[in-house]
C-alpha cells in the first residue's frame, strides 16, 4: 500500500487524543502500584524500631475486643481501645509523612517519565509526514 504524503492536522489531533488516552491509562496503572497503608506503616514501624510495640498493641486491642464482647453480652458495657494521633507534634507529623513517602515510593519520578515519554511522542507525531509513521509512533496497526 502506498504511503500518504501528507498526514494532515486533523489526523494528528485525533492521534494526539489517542496518545492522551494511552498516557492517562499508563499513569493510572502507575498510581495503582503504590503500597497500601498497612504495608507502608509496617515498613516505617521497622525503621522507627517500634514493630514489636505496635504488634503488642494490636494483640492487646484484639484481646480487648474479645473482652468487650463478653462484657457486653453479660452486663451491657463495651470496652474501647484506640490509638490516636497527637496532632501538632513534630514526631507525629514526621511519622505520617514518612508513611506517605514510603507508600508513594518513586511514583512522582515515574509519572514525570510517563509525561516526558508522551510529550516526546506528541512532538514526533507533529513532525512526521505519513500516516504510517504516525501509526508507528502511536503504536497502532
Amino acid at each position: 500500500m502506498s504511503q500518504l504524503k501528507i498526514l494532515g492536522a486533523q489526523r494528528v489531533k485525533a492521534l494526539t487524543g489517542f496518545l492522551e488516552e494511552q498516557k492517562e491509562a499508563e499513569m493510572a496503572s502507575a498510581r495503582k502500584g503504590i503500597l497500601d497503608y498497612d504495608e507502608a506503616q509496617r515498613i516505617v514501624n521497622e525503621e522507627y524500631g517500634i514493630s514489636e510495640a505496635y504488634e503488642e498493641y494490636e494483640a492487646l486491642k484484639e484481646r480487648m475486643g474479645e473482652l468487650s464482647a463478653e462484657l457486653e453480652d453479660k452486663i451491657g458495657h463495651k470496652v474501647r481501645v484506640e490509638l490516636s494521633r497527637t496532632y501538632g507534634t513534630s514526631k507525629s507529623t514526621e511519622y505520617v509523612d514518612r508513611i506517605r513517602r514510603v507508600r508513594e515510593g518513586n511514583l512522582t519520578e515515574i509519572l514525570k517519565e510517563i509525561e516526558s515519554k508522551y510529550a516526546d511522542k506528541e512532538r514526533r507525531l507533529w513532525l512526521c509526514e505519513t500516516l504510517e509513521e504516525a501509526k508507528e509512533i502511536v503504536g497502532i496497526d
